[in-house]
C-alpha cells in the first residue's frame, strides 16, 4: 500500500484535501453501514480526498460532489440494484458510470444499467494497472 501512496504523491497533478481520521473513517463506515477496504482506508487517512492523473477520486470532505457518503448514499438513492456492501470511489461523471469498491477490496465498473463489472482486484491495481503486468 505504501507504494500507492508514494505513486500518488508524486504524479504531477496531484492535489488533496488532508488526512481524515481514524474516528472520521469509522463514522463515516458506521454512516453507510459497510466497512471500506484496508486500501481505502489507507488512501483516507494519508490523504482525506486527492486527485491525480485525471482522477478525482471521491473521500472524506465537506463537499458533497467529493464526499464518499454523499456519493454513496446518491447513489443508493437512484439505482434500486447498488450493492449495499459497496461504495463509491469515483464518478466518472457521464453517463451515470460509477467506479465502485467493496470490502473485499475488488473494484468494479457499475452502470447505468446497474450492472457490476469486475476492474480490478485493488485500489492500486485499479489505480496503476501496469503494476499487474509484472
Amino acid at each position: 500500500m505504501l507504494e500507492m501512496i508514494n505513486r500518488i504523491k508524486e504524479a504531477a497533478d496531484y492535489a488533496s484535501l488532508g488526512a481524515a481520521s481514524k474516528e472520521q473513517i469509522a463514522e463515516a463506515e458506521t454512516e453507510l453501514q459497510l466497512s471500506f477496504a484496508e486500501d481505502y482506508k489507507e488512501y483516507l487517512s494519508v490523504f482525506g480526498v486527492a486527485t491525480f492523473c485525471g482522477k478525482e477520486l471521491t473521500g472524506i470532505c465537506a463537499s458533497e460532489r467529493l464526499s464518499v457518503i454523499a456519493v454513496t448514499q446518491h447513489a443508493r438513492s437512484f439505482y434500486k440494484s447498488f450493492p449495499d456492501d459497496a461504495y463509491v470511489i469515483e464518478d466518472m461523471l457521464f453517463d451515470h458510470f460509477l467506479v465502485i469498491q467493496k470490502a473485499n477490496g475488488s473494484v468494479l465498473n457499475f452502470g447505468p444499467n446497474e450492472s457490476e463489472e469486475l476492474i480490478a482486484d485493488s485500489l492500486s491495481l485499479y489505480l496503476f494497472p501496469q503494476e499487474s503486468q509484472g
